[in-house]
């Protein structure tokens, strides 16, 4: 949970600075595949730890 409060925050600081590039990319056409990225990743770790959660050891 942690992680993802701070990707998020990490993610809102981004925005909040303002239209810059990364590189030669504007950033506006890279962060919609970071957040999606991002959302695929905590949701694939939790469906790991569900499913480690209830194997039996």
């Amino acid at each position: 949970m942690a992680t993802l409060a701070a990707l998020l925050a990490g993610g809102a600081l981004v925005l909040w600075v303002g239209d810059r590039t990364i590189g030669t990319v504007p950033r506006r056409s890279v962060w919609p595949a970071v957040v999606v990225l991002v959302v695929a990743g905590y949701l694939v770790a939790e469906t790991v730890a569900a499913y480690r959660d209830t194997r039996p050891e």
